[in-house]
C-alpha cells in the first residue's frame, strides 16, 4: 500500500516526505505550533502540516518497522511509539526529574487556561519549582548545568522550545510543548511521586531505581 501511494506523489513531494520522515524519526514528536525566535511568535510547523496531509502514507511506512503513528488534534501533536515497548531511549535521573517538574507545571497551568497548548516558563521558575517539589534533594546531581543539559536534550525531541537566550545563560525562557503529555503519563508521574515522598532526604538510591522504571519512552 505504501509503495502505491508514495509513487503517486510528485518528485518534490517525495523529497519533502523524506525530509519530514527523517525529522519525525529523529525527534519522535512533531508539534503543530512552535515558537519561532526570529519572529517572536508561535507558528504552524511545515512538518506537522505535511505529515497531517499525508498521514496515511507516513502511517503505512512506519508500520513496516513495527511503529505506530499517532495524532492528537486537540493539542496538535504527532508522535510515534512502539506498541511492544521496545526501542526505548533511557534518560538520566536529572532529566527524568526535570520532565516530572515540567509535566507538573504544564498540567497546573492548564487549570488556569485550558485553551493553551504551550506554556512559557523561565529558568527562575524552573529552579523554584524544583526546590518546592524537593527534587533537588532526591538527586544531588541536580544543578543549573545539569538542568540546562536536560532541557537541550528535550528541545531536540520537541518537548520544549527555547524562547529567549540559551540554556547556558543564567536566565532564559522556554515553552513547554504539549508533547510533554506523551513522554511521561499519569501512572509514571504517580509512581515517581510515590518514591519522592518516601524520603526526600535520603532516598536517592530508591528514586534512581524508580527512574529506571519510569524513564521515558521516547519511541
Amino acid at each position: 500500500m505504501f509503495e502505491e501511494k508514495f509513487n503517486k506523489l510528485t518528485n518534490s513531494l517525495k523529497k519533502q516526505f523524506t525530509t519530514y520522515m527523517n525529522e519525525l524519526m529523529f525527534t519522535t514528536f512533531i508539534v503543530r505550533k512552535k515558537f519561532d525566535r526570529a519572529t517572536g511568535i508561535s507558528k504552524t510547523t511545515p512538518a506537522y502540516l505535511f505529515i497531517e496531509t499525508y498521514f496515511d502514507i507516513f502511517e503505512d511506512y512506519l508500520s513496516y518497522a513495527g511503529l505506530n503513528l499517532n495524532k492528537d488534534d486537540d493539542y496538535g501533536v504527532i508522535y510515534i511509539n512502539a506498541p511492544d515497548g521496545e526501542n526505548r531511549l533511557r534518560v538520566d535521573g536529572v532529566t527524568t526529574l526535570v520532565i516530572y517538574a515540567l509535566r507538573y507545571h504544564y498540567e497546573d497551568m492548564l487549570k488556569v487556561s485550558s485553551s493553551q497548548t504551550d506554556i512559557l516558563m523561565s529558568s527562575t521558575d524552573l529552579r523554584t519549582l524544583i526546590h518546592e517539589l524537593g527534587l533537588n534533594k532526591v538527586n544531588k546531581k541536580m544543578s543549573t548545568i545539569s538542568m540546562a543539559s536536560a532541557l537541550r536534550f528535550l528541545a531536540s525531541h520537541n518537548i520544549v522550545a527555547r524562547a529567549t537566550k540559551t540554556f547556558s545563560d543564567p536566565y532564559y525562557t522556554f515553552y513547554i510543548l504539549p508533547s510533554i503529555r506523551y513522554i511521561i503519563d499519569s501512572q509514571q508521574m504517580n509512581s515517581l511521586l510515590s518514591e519522592i515522598n518516601k524520603d526526600q532526604e535520603n532516598n536517592e538510591d530508591n528514586a534512581s531505581a524508580a527512574m529506571n522504571e519510569v524513564n521515558n519512552d521516547i519511541i
